[in-house]
């Protein structure tokens, strides 16, 4: 709508009245909110007052400085929106990762117990001494511990905070 020709407030109209959700109430709460400040840029600041977002800064300081150099507010803003497009875009496939690797390790922790399980019912014989006798439940205890052990190691591992 900038390349279009519309003024800043003009554009922010037409793109909060096209953005669902409370980014659009947000963008229009900022509109009604233009009249009472002394510029745009006040207004952004009691936007992200209100909805303190990176995005919204990265968008508030792209605003505020072309409006002081003069510079292309079109191709800033088109080049910002590629920008968060791109970080929405790497946080997601970073979180599906994470979940992945979550999942593999309560798999890797089941994995033994599972077999265990499927080993007892084909050949209950010869499981029987792993739970019947001192050297079994040793055993047992050492692979429960190292499982945990395991298990704890791979979520501190894929457990990554961005």
């Amino acid at each position: 709508n900038l390349k279009a020709g519309m003024g800043i407030s003009q554009a922010l109209r037409t793109l909060a009245e096209h953005m669902p959700g409370v980014g659009g109430e947000e963008l229009m709460l900022m509109l009604e909110e233009l009249p009472l400040c002394k510029d745009i840029n006040e207004a952004f600041d009691l936007m992200y007052e209100r909805v303190p977002c990176e995005d919204l800064l990265l968008t508030k300081s792209a605003v505020r400085l072309s409006l002081k150099s003069g510079g292309g507010l079109t191709e800033i803003m088109a080049q910002l929106a590629e920008t968060i497009r791109e970080r929405n875009d790497f946080r997601e496939r970073l979180a599906n990762r994470v979940e992945q690797g979550k999942f593999e390790a309560k798999l890797m922790a089941c994995a033994p117990i599972g077999i265990f399980l499927i080993l007892l019912l084909i050949d209950t014989e010869l499981m029987l001494p792993l739970v019947t006798t001192p050297m079994g439940w040793t055993a047992i205890t050492i692979v429960a511990v190292l499982e945990t052990l395991g298990f704890l190691w791979i979520r501190k591992i894929v457990t990554i905070e961005v």
